[in-house]
């Protein structure tokens, strides 16, 4: 009964967790460092539609910039095959996000 029990509840999680990837439903943010071509992976997501920010950032190896965007789960994939297109090397993190006040998806024209 109990290993029932147990096993229902942990493949209700992976079920619940792969359906909710697939949907694509919410936001993510997406930081990413380029040592060279920051300015570069800026200008063409800008030009994609991809609202970004690019912070000036100084790392072990100097000064760069970081670039911010809030996107929708959906074109996460698609952002990352652009940055990656022009920069293979680099760095991208994604955390959930929940926009609180004053977001509006896109680049603002």
């Amino acid at each position: 009964m109990i290993l029932g029990y147990a096993t229902g509840y942990g493949l209700g999680n992976v079920v619940g967790i792969w359906l909710e990837q697939q949907i694509g439903l919410g936001f993510v943010q997406v930081s990413v460092v380029s040592l060279q071509k920051s300015d570069e992976i800026a200008a063409e997501l800008r030009s994609s539609s991809f609202g970004v920010t690019s912070i000036p950032a100084v790392g072990l190896t100097g000064g760069t910039n970081m670039i911010m965007s809030v996107v929708d789960r959906k074109k996460l994939r698609g952002m990352i095959k652009l940055v990656e297109s022009i920069d293979p090397k680099a760095f991208i993190s994604v955390q959930s996000s929940l926009p609180y006040r004053g977001y509006r998806p896109g680049a603002r024209i």
